[in-house]
């Protein structure tokens, strides 16, 4: 069966969901989107999935949804007045149409609009006011003009309230978001209901060639649409290979506008109460990644940076944490040097541990998580009390104490 055509000249409506039923059927980062904006529209939610996001499983524990964990079970949509299909597999945003249609149930489909019997609409004259606005920073950064432009968007460390007023700007305005897989899907939400969303995450066991088609994605985007954001976690220059996709738009022929985040080498400690730097402790920081390049022509020399005497914030290595630890011992560095192991900072997730070196490789680290080595990792300075419970776990380690 063919998909009617799309309306060239479809009909505006403002529909009243106060106290109405909603079904939507996927719990990922999209439907996360589509779940908040039903929310706050009054709406009494229904989600089916096997599996959700923190966010909508967060949301079915504290009563706002009802969460169905299984598979989408045909004509049930019948029950609803309207449904959104989210789930990212064809076949089943497929099954869901036809049942909607057969039903008289208003339908949108995510990224797939032959299958929408409702979309929400772009507010007029957004597109010429963003190009305009891009050729003109790009003449007066360059002196010449651009007829495309991809905006690379640092995303901040979890919280949409830590987005920079641009970057909210520009997710607002944006046709197409390219974003990484642990990008929160709360600051996915502030993006433009219309704006297509493209999860391009790396994950293990995925293909070599992955940041190559992510590259032609973006340049495929950028001669389809006027505002293409390349959304990336913290802050696309900090370990987020920024600097490489830049470079590929421009041979391309295609402009790039970098709009820095807050990277959370910084705020991932800042929340949980840690400044790394401080007088009297640390009058440096390092960042390294625990995920190094395997191709890398040199490796991080971790018994150096044992040597350094400065803070260690160390990204992306949850999984190597016990080697880590392991070089650091073997650098000199003492075991009882203070570590904090923040999980997924800023988000209502987070999660602190503190511990010290030696103990660290028999402690659970889950990832998104940020590792803090060196006397800060046992401050809060939120926690007036911390001070005396950090000082009694170093003496029970033989050491002295940790904020002296």
């Amino acid at each position: 069966m063919r998909n009617p055509p799309v309306s060239s000249h479809p009909y505006p409506v403002n529909l009243d969901l106060s106290g109405r039923s909603a079904l939507v059927v996927g719990a990922g980062a999209v439907a996360a989107r589509k779940v908040h904006g039903l929310l706050a529209a009054g709406a009494r939610v229904t989600v089916v999935a096997p599996e959700a996001v923190p966010e909508l499983a967060g949301a079915a524990d504290d009563g706002r949804i009802r969460w169905h964990q299984r598979t989408y079970r045909r004509g049930e949509v019948a029950s609803y007045r309207l449904a959104v299909a989210a789930t990212g597999d064809v076949g089943v945003n497929g099954q869901v149409y036809w049942d909607a249609e057969a039903a008289g149930v208003w339908l949108n489909a995510a990224d797939d609009p032959e299958r929408c019997t409702f979309t929400r609409p772009r507010p007029p004259r957004t597109r010429a006011r963003t190009r305009a606005r891009t050729r003109a920073r790009t003449r007066a950064r360059t002196g010449t003009s651009v007829l495309v432009t991809v905006f690379l968007v640092g995303a901040g460390p979890g919280d949409p309230d830590l987005l920079t007023l641009r970057a909210a700007r520009l997710l607002a305005e944006a046709d197409v978001v390219v974003h990484d897989r642990l990008v929160d899907a709360r600051v996915l939400d502030v993006a433009a209901p219309w704006a297509r969303l493209v999860d391009v995450g790396k994950r293990p066991g995925g293909p070599a060639d992955a940041q190559d088609r992510i590259r032609d994605l973006l340049v495929d985007a950028a001669g389809r649409h006027d505002t293409v954001v390349r959304l990336k976690g913290g802050d696309p220059f900090v370990f987020g290979r920024g600097g490489e996709e830049a470079e590929a738009l421009r041979r391309a022929g295609i402009g790039v506008e970098v709009v820095p985040g807050i990277t959370s080498a910084v705020a991932g400690p800042a929340a949980a109460g840690i400044p790394v730097t401080m007088r009297g402790h640390s009058s440096g920081v390092t960042v390294i990644t625990g995920h190094q390049d395997p191709t890398a022509a040199r490796s991080i020399d971790w018994e150096a940076a044992a040597r350094l005497g400065t803070t260690l914030v160390v990204l992306m290595g949850a999984s190597r944490a016990a080697l880590i630890a392991e070089h650091l011992l073997l650098g000199g560095l003492d075991a009882t040097t203070p570590v904090a192991v923040v999980e997924s900072a800023t988000t209502p997730a987070q999660r602190v541990v503190r511990t010290v070196l030696a103990d660290l490789p028999d402690t659970p680290v889950h990832a998104p998580a940020i590792l803090v080595i060196g006397s800060v990792a046992a401050l809060d300075v939120t926690d007036v009390d911390l001070g005396d419970l950090v000082t009694s776990t170093a003496s029970e380690h033989g050491g002295s104490s940790w904020l002296n």
